[in-house]
């Protein structure tokens, strides 16, 4: 398609408008109901006339509208089709030689489709900018309606009504116009508009001879069966394993930089991971009784109670558990990463990340904060928000969903899921929606989530499919395990040896046994580091 020749139609008396495409010299093909006057408004003018404004003239310069540029000249209001005629001067960017629009007939079931136009939502302040649109032309979808369905794919308002002045907009398939834009709140909300196939008007005797110049002879259209048919652009390959290595480096910076930045701090996870310790259990049994402020962080302890499988200490649960699951090759194992607000669930998961981004296999992590779905499901989130963001694109391609899909089948994508108790739901627990959204090709991949504790244990049987490990806090050491906390503030101050050294003679001060014991959430621990930094 040329977006030079869409045009933004204005209709004087309502003041309202919508799209056009000018398809021959002097013809401009929109739909029926964005340019129809109310009879009696039609019957006291000689014709309908509409104020128009081209992209190609607009880009070249010539901002001012053509005020009474275009007349109504043909109409199929069965089929909500409609030809302006141009008035006055032929546009400059046109080439010298007539027609070259082609139309095309769907003869498959689904093909990406493109067009131009001027919804409502990208009208800022006062001026209306144009907008592409990209998605999934499916014939099928629209069989019983005699209509084209397309599934934006592209950028989509927030509410159908945002729609209003799409109508109108061409639909390409490759070089062949193959349908108009005439319904925006038919189904599927926001994400689905609905077209009437050109090829609709293909026996309209006068349709045809406006189109041809000459009468007795029909409009050719070509029958596209194969997503190969016209101009498509050559299949490219991705490199998935560096562009999701890219993405995971870029969440490795600490929660609690936020924090930490104000005091002119920042940190990656490798500055100061220590290896947090991880029960693996069936059951949640909370302490009820008997625990003192003093002692609080007994919460982040397995109780005697519950039904513990294995503690995993220092990095045991990468060799043991997930090294285990990366040799699968279908259906992924999932897994669960809970804890109470601040215990590490968001550092273990990164750290998950950089330990698969790391491996030499061909296994990808995708991260998603589940906060960002919004009311988008997961696979429409993957294939929208996150491939454009991955592959650094204003659209994606039908192309590059079915490579991320084909990754998804393969068995090869981790799933590494922030935040389960985030997301945005209309059911009663949040779990009960990401059960939902981990289905079809999605359900292929291996799964992490961190999720808070009272979340988790408030709908135990929801992810019944998940291996869940409960994060420990640091601990002091023993005669099996190395002092963490002095691990972690080591690392924390760097060669300063003075102020991790006055830290540690705080901690093992008989007074401060609240802050000793407050200090193994790793949250809490570089908040006082920076308290005594400070």
């Amino acid at each position: 398609m040329n977006y030079q020749r869409v045009v933004e139609i204005h209709v004087p008396h309502s003041g309202s408008g919508g799209t056009g495409y000018l398809i021959q010299n002097n013809l401009i093909l929109t739909a029926y109901h964005v340019v129809a006057y109310a009879d009696e408004i039609l019957a006291s003018k000689s014709e309908a006339l509409y104020d128009i404004r081209f992209i190609g003239e607009f880009e070249a310069g010539e901002t001012a509208w053509r005020n009474e540029g275009a007349s109504l000249h043909w109409y199929d209001s069965k089929h909500d089709l409609a030809l302006l005629r141009l008035r006055g001067a032929r546009p400059s960017f046109l080439a010298e030689n007539g027609l070259d629009i082609q139309f095309g007939k769907l003869g498959g079931e689904t093909f990406s489709a493109i067009g131009v136009g001027f919804p409502k939502v990208q009208k800022i302040e006062k001026r209306q900018n144009p907008e592409p649109v990209e998605g999934r032309l499916s014939r099928i979808a629209g069989l019983m309606e005699k209509q084209l369905r397309l599934q934006v794919t592209s950028l989509i308002p927030a509410i159908s009504e945002d729609w209003a002045g799409i109508s109108g907009t061409a639909l390409f398939v490759g070089k062949y116009l193959v349908g108009v834009i005439t319904e925006t709140r038919k189904s599927f909300g926001e994400k689905a508009l609905w077209a009437t196939p050109i090829s609709l008007v293909a026996e309209d005797e006068e349709f045809c001879q406006l189109i041809l110049n000459t009468s007795g002879l029909g409009v050719d259209f070509c029958n596209i069966v194969s997503p190969m048919t016209g101009d498509k652009e050559p299949p490219v390959k991705i490199n998935w394993n560096t562009v999701c290595r890219r993405l995971i480096n870029s969440q490795m910076q600490l929660t609690t930089n936020s924090v930490t930045r104000t005091y002119g701090m920042e940190f990656s996870v490798n500055d100061v991971w220590v290896p947090l310790g991880l029960v693996e259990r069936k059951k949640r049994n909370y302490y009820s009784e008997g625990i003192s402020a003093e002692f609080g962080s007994r919460l982040y302890e397995p109780s005697d109670i519950d039904e513990i499988t294995r503690i995993y200490q220092s990095d045991q649960f990468f060799d043991e558990v997930l090294a285990k699951d990366n040799a699968l090759s279908n259906q992924g194992r999932r897994f669960a990463i809970i804890g109470e607000p601040g215990s590490g669930k968001t550092t273990v998961l990164q750290k998950i990340g950089k330990w698969i981004a790391e491996k030499p296999d061909e296994n990808i992590a995708i991260w998603i904060e589940l906060g960002n779905l919004g009311e988008k499901s997961l696979s429409d989130y993957l294939m929208a928000n996150w491939l454009i963001e991955a592959l650094n694109l204003t659209n994606v391609t039908d192309t590059e969903q079915r490579s991320l899909i084909d990754l998804f089948n393969r068995g090869r994508v981790w799933l590494l899921l922030d935040s389960a108790e985030e997301i945005a739901t209309s059911f009663s627990n949040p779990l009960r929606r990401l059960k939902s959204d981990l289905s079809g090709w999605v359900a292929n991949a291996h799964v992490v989530i961190t999720c808070r504790l009272n979340t988790w244990d408030a709908s135990k049987n929801v992810l019944n499919g998940f291996y869940n490990y409960r994060i420990l806090g640091f601990n002091y050491g023993d005669n099996q395990n190395t002092n963490q906390i002095s691990q972690f503030i080591g690392k924390w101050f760097g060669e300063d040896n003075r102020l991790s050294a006055q830290l540690s003679e705080i901690l093992n001060q008989e007074q401060n046994s609240r802050i000793k014991d407050l200090v193994r959430e790793p949250l809490k621990n570089p908040l006082k580091s920076i308290q005594i930094q400070d």
